[in-house]
């Protein structure tokens, strides 16, 4: 495990999944294959790697055409090759990143999407949820934290809740910034009058 995996989250329950799933999203969206794995997508909107087809030379072309059409396939083929070990190396990553139990969940799964989609159908929390979950840690964030070392995490703490309100889109935290602003300033004020007064 490379010291950025040591950082990453292992998938074992509801709680890890979008923290778990963001760096696998962030590298599929780097390397352009995204749309190849993203299990969100319907049949209807799935994107298929293909291996690019092997010109052949036609029977009136000319050496020149067809010498074109042929660095035309070895650019293409090098792209397939590129998106495919982003893929494989994404595989190779979920496997490493996730809790011994999940491995018996995809263990006979062929492609990414599949895995990914196995996945999410046992660790993706239902947004009703989800949006519940943000609630409740958006008002404990309200109480001042034990001591002052915590504050660092505490406030950490207010800026990833805030950023999954605003993914999720839920009324005043996720989608007024000026009410999240306030909100927060009000727990500063009432817990750390020294750092809210200068």
């Amino acid at each position: 495990m490379s010291s950025e995996d040591k950082n990453q989250t292992l998938l074992s329950s509801k709680r890890d999944w979008e923290r778990w799933l963001q760096p696998i999203k962030s590298k599929a969206l780097g390397a352009e294959v995204w749309d190849y794995i993203n299990p969100d997508l319907k049949d209807s909107e799935k994107k298929e790697l293909i291996e690019p087809e092997a010109p052949k030379k036609e029977q009136n072309e000319t050496s020149k055409d067809f010498q074109y059409r042929r660095d035309l396939h070895k650019r293409a083929l090098a792209k397939y090759n590129t998106k495919e070990a982003h893929i494989a190396a994404i595989r190779e990553y979920i496997f490493k990143m996730i809790d011994h139990s999940a491995n018996l969940l995809i263990q006979d799964k062929l492609t990414v999407r599949d895995i990914l989609s196995e996945l999410a159908k046992h660790y993706k929390p239902n947004t009703n949820q989800e949006q519940f979950n943000i609630l409740n840690k958006w008002t404990s964030l309200k109480t001042r934290p034990a001591g002052k070392r915590q504050l660092n995490a505490w406030i950490k703490s207010w800026i990833e809740t805030y950023n999954r309100a605003r993914q999720h889109k839920i009324p005043r935290i996720g989608l007024d910034e000026k009410y999240m602003m306030m909100e927060f300033m009000l727990a500063i004020q009432q817990s750390y009058d020294v750092f809210y007064s200068t």
